[in-house]
C-alpha cells in the first residue's frame, strides 16, 4: 500500500495556512451549499445583464464530486473535498460583484474540469497500485495549491484596485499547477506504465525549473527597474550599522517595551489597542530609533508599481501625488502594517503638518474590521507644534532618568575600552623604550 496519508498531508498543509474563521466555515461546507450559492450567483449575474455562464463550473464540480469519493478511502478525514466546496463558494462570492474578476475566476474553474478526469471507474485501479495513488495525491495536492494561491490574491484588501494591473501577471502561476494536472489526468486515463510516469515527472520538471527560471528573471529584472525609478535611500546599510551598535551595548533600549501604551501598541491581539501613538522626549533623552520592515515586495504590488513605471515619464519617481498613491495602496494592502516615522520634527512647520495629517488619516479612516491592523507611530520632540500635530494621540513620554541605566552601560562599556586601548598603548610604549635601551 502507498502511503495514504499523502492527502492527509496535503490537507494538513492547506489548512495551516488559513485563517481560523476560513477554516471552520470551509469544514461546514457541503457540495449541496456551494451549488446553491452558484445558483444564487447566477441570479445574480442575470438580474445585472452580465451575462456569465456558471455552467461553466460544472464540469469542475462533477469531477471534484467523484474525486472526493475516491480520495476518501485513503484519508483519515471525513470531510478532505469540504477544504475544496469551501474555497470555491468564497472565491465565486468575492469575485461575484466584479465582472471581470467574475468571469477570470470561471475560465480558471473550467480549465480545472477540464483536466480534472471522472476518477470513479478507476477505483479499484488506485486500491491495487500504488503508482496511480501517489499521481491521484499529487493532482489532490495540485488541486488544493490552485486555491491557496487564489484565496491568496482574492483576500487581499485592495484586490480590485489592483486587478487590472496584476492579474495578468499573478495568473500565469496558474498554468503550471494545471498543466500537471491534466497530465496526471492523462496517465491515470491511459493506466500509464511506469516508464511513461517516469518519464512524465522528468519533463514536469524541466518544465517547471524552466517556468521558475523565467519567471525570477522577469520579477528580477522588473525589481531593478522599479527600485531606479523609486530611488530609495540605502536603509539597509543604516540598518547594518544600527545592529552593530545594539550589539555593542546591550540591553540598552529594553526599558521602553515595558511601557504599556507601547506594548499594547505593539501586540496584535490586543482589542483595545491605540491605532496612533505619539512617542516623545527632550533633547538627550534618549529617545529610541526602532526600524522595522515596512513593505515587502508582494506578487502583486511589483506589477502594480511596475505599470505606473511604465506610464511614467520620469527616470525617477519625483511627483509627490504618485508617491502618495502608491504608498496609500501598499500599506492598505497590507494585512498587517506598523509604522513607525521617527524624527518628524526635523522637518520644516509645513512638511511636518502635512506628514502626519495623511499618516493620521489613512489609519483614521479605516472601516472595521481593518481598522486596527495598520498602526502608525511618531517620535518626535515635545515642542508646540507637535502638540498640535498630535493633538489627541495615545502619548508615551521619555524622561531623562528613563535612559539613565542606558548612559552607565554606555560609560561602562567605552570606559572599559578606553581601558584596554591605554594598556596596549602602555605596552607598546614598554617595548619601544626596552628596545631603545
Amino acid at each position: 500500500m502507498a502511503d495514504n496519508s499523502a492527502f492527509d498531508r496535503a490537507l494538513a498543509d492547506f489548512k495551516a495556512g488559513l485563517k481560523k474563521k476560513d477554516q471552520e466555515t470551509f469544514k461546514a461546507t457541503t457540495r449541496e451549499s456551494m451549488l446553491k450559492e452558484i445558483e444564487q450567483l447566477q441570479k445574480v449575474q442575470q438580474s445585472r445583464r452580465l451575462g456569465q455562464n456558471l455552467a461553466r463550473v460544472k464540469p469542475f464540480v462533477e469531477a471534484m464530486g467523484q474525486f472526493g469519493k475516491v480520495i476518501e478511502v485513503f484519508s483519515n478525514v471525513s470531510e478532505m473535498v469540504a477544504f475544496v466546496w469551501g474555497p470555491m463558494k468564497l472565491l465565486l462570492q468575492i469575485a461575484g460583484a466584479f465582472a471581470k474578476a467574475f468571469h477570470e475566476l470561471l475560465d480558471m474553474y473550467e480549465k480545472l474540469g477540464e483536466s480534472i478526469p471522472m476518477v470513479l471507474q478507476f477505483e479499484k485501479l488506485f486500491r491495487e497500485d500504488v503508482n496511480m495513488r501517489k499521481m491521484l495525491s499529487t493532482m489532490w495536492k495540485d488541486i488544493l495549491e490552485f486555491h491557496r494561491q487564489a484565496l491568496r490574491y482574492f483576500q487581499q484588501p485592495m484586490w480590485r484596485q489592483l486587478f487590472q494591473a496584476t492579474w495578468d501577471t499573478y495568473k500565469s502561476r496558474f498554468s503550471p499547477l494545471i498543466e500537471n494536472i491534466r497530465g496526471h489526468g492523462h496517465l491515470i486515463q491511459t493506466q500509464a506504465a511506469l516508464s511513461q510516469i517516469e518519464s512524465f515527472r522528468r519533463d514536469q520538471d524541466l518544465r517547471n525549473a524552466q517556468f521558475n527560471e523565467i519567471k525570477e528573471s522577469h520579477e528580477a529584472q522588473r525589481l531593478t527597474d522599479l527600485k531606479a525609478w523609486l530611488n530609495p535611500p540605502m536603509v539597509e546599510d543604516d540598518q547594518y550599522e544600527l545592529s552593530k551598535i545594539w550589539k555593542k551595548y546591550p540591553g540598552c533600549g529594553r526599558w521602553l517595551f515595558q511601557n504599556q501604551s507601547l506594548k499594547e501598541w505593539l501586540n496584535p491581539l490586543f482589542p483595545t489597542i491605540p491605532p496612533l501613538l505619539w512617542m516623545n522626549g527632550m533633547p538627550g533623552a534618549g529617545r529610541c530609533f526602532l526600524s522595522r520592515l515596512l513593505l515587502k515586495y508582494k506578487d502583486t504590488l511589483v506589477p502594480y508599481f511596475y505599470e505606473k513605471f511604465s506610464n511614467s515619464p520620469d527616470p525617477v519617481l519625483g511627483s509627490f501625488a504618485m508617491i502618495e498613491l502608491l504608498l496609500d495602496v501598499a500599506l492598505r494592502n497590507c494585512t498587517d502594517a506598523y509604522i513607525i516615522i521617527d524624527g518628524i520634527d526635523e522637518c520644516d512647520r509645513d512638511e511636518r503638518r502635512k506628514i502626519a495629517q495623511w499618516f493620521r488619516n489613512l489609519v483614521e479612516d479605516l472601516q472595521p474590521p481593518r481598522q486596527d491592523r495598520v498602526r502608525c507611530l511618531f517620535v518626535s520632540q515635545d515642542d508646540g507644534i507637535a502638540q498640535k500635530d498630535f493633538k489627541g494621540l495615545e502619548t508615551v513620554k521619555i524622561k531623562r532618568k528613563d535612559s539613565r541605566a542606558d548612559i552607565q552601560t554606555f560609560s561602562k562599556i567605552s570606559a572599559d575600552e578606553i581601558q584596554v586601548a591605554t594598556d596596549i598603548l602602555d605596552e607598546l610604549k614598554a617595548k619601544v623604550a626596552s628596545r631603545v635601551e
